[in-house]
C-alpha cells in the first residue's frame, strides 16, 4: 500500500517539483519524516522502542522505495530524454555528473570528452542535454524561440532580477518599463560569447 503511495505521489507530485524552488523544503520534509512518523507512533501507541523503530522503518522504507523505482523507471523508460545518448548512470541521477567531477572540477573537458564519444547531442543528466551543435544558439536565443529558461533561474525566488525571469510576458513587460528606456546607454556595451568546442543547454522536461 505505501510502496503504491510512493509511486502515486512521484507521478502526481514530485515529479513536478522545480528543484531550485522547492528542492530544499522537499529535502527537510524527506530527512525529517522518520522522525516524525517514530515520535507520532510513540505518542499515539503503547507500542514499545522496539516496534516503533521497526514500524518506522517499514512504513518510510516501503514508501521511498515506491517514490525511487517510479523515478528510476520513469526516467528510464519514459522521459522526453531517454532516446538521447550518454552515460547510462547520468540518465539516472544528477550526481553522477558531479562525481566525474569531483576532483579537477573540469566541466568543459568532461563534457567536451562526452560528446567526442556520443556525438553533438548528449544526456549528462536526467533533465539536461548538450548541444555541440553551433546552430542551437539561434535556436535557443533567438527572437522566435520556444525555450524558455530552466527553473536554475528562480534560485533566489521570490526576489528575482529581469534576467532570471522565465515568463516571457513579466519579463517583457518589466523591460518595457525601464530597460527600453536605457537602451541608447547600452550601446556601449559589447560581449562576446566563447566556444569551447560545445555549447551546453539545460532544459526540463517532465
Amino acid at each position: 500500500m505505501l510502496f503504491a503511495l510512493g509511486v502515486l505521489s512521484h507521478l502526481a507530485v514530485l515529479i513536478r517539483i522545480k528543484p531550485m524552488v522547492q528542492g530544499p523544503p522537499l529535502a527537510l520534509a524527506v530527512l525529517s519524516a522518520p522522525s516524525i512518523i517514530f515520535v507520532t507512533l510513540r505518542c499515539l501507541t503503547t507500542a514499545g522502542l522496539y516496534s516503533v523503530a521497526t514500524a518506522t522503518t517499514i512504513w518510510y522504507g516501503s514508501y521511498m522505495a515506491g517514490v525511487l523505482v517510479s523515478m528510476l523507471a520513469y526516467r528510464t523508460f519514459f522521459h522526453r530524454l531517454r532516446h538521447y545518448p550518454g552515460p547510462r548512470l547520468a540518465s539516472l541521477t544528477q550526481f553522477h555528473h558531479v562525481w566525474n567531477i569531483k576532483n579537477k572540477i573540469d566541466h568543459y573537458k568532461y563534457v567536451d570528452k562526452l560528446h567526442k564519444q556520443y556525438g553533438d547531442f548528449v544526456r549528462i543528466g536526467p533533465n539536461l542535454l548538450s548541444v555541440a551543435d553551433p546552430a542551437i544558439v539561434n535556436i535557443v536565443h533567438g527572437p522566435t524561440t520556444k525555450f524558455t529558461k530552466s527553473d536554475w533561474y528562480e534560485f533566489g525566488s521570490p526576489v528575482i532580477s529581469m534576467q532570471q525571469m522565465r515568463n516571457s510576458t513579466l519579463h517583457d513587460r518589466r523591460r518595457r518599463h525601464g530597460w527600453d528606456k536605457a537602451r541608447p546607454y547600452s550601446l556601449m556595451l559589447s560581449c562576446s560569447l566563447t566556444h569551447a568546442g560545445f555549447y551546453s543547454v539545460s532544459s526540463t522536461f517532465l
